[in-house]
């Protein structure tokens, strides 16, 4: 038996942009996703905010890992919108390189 999760927000926050990427197997077909500076804000959100308690998950670092090991750049504004609507980061907070 193959169970897969899918999860859906159905509120995300601003500011996230996405691409169409073709495969060929088993049929052709397209699918709409993320670009990789917004996967990596959501990931860099996931290590950064998620109320882990006991429950350290190693893969949010194994991914944050991946994604500065592959120069994939963080897309700021959109990490800011994601902490900010968790409530994570004041609203007036603005949220640069530098800080």
């Amino acid at each position: 038996m193959l169970k897969i999760k899918f999860e859906v927000d159905i509120a995300p926050p601003k500011g996230f942009r996405i691409e169409a990427k073709y495969l060929f197997h088993p049929i052709p077909f397209s699918v709409n996703t993320y670009v990789p500076s917004d996967l990596f804000a959501g990931k860099l959100h996931a290590v950064l905010c998620r109320s882990w308690k006991n429950r350290v998950k190693g893969w949010g670092w194994y991914n944050l890992i991946w994604y500065v090991a592959h120069d994939i750049p963080v897309h700021l504004q959109y990490l800011e919108n994601r902490i900010k609507q968790t409530e994570n980061l004041e609203k007036e907070f603005s949220l640069t390189e530098k800080n």
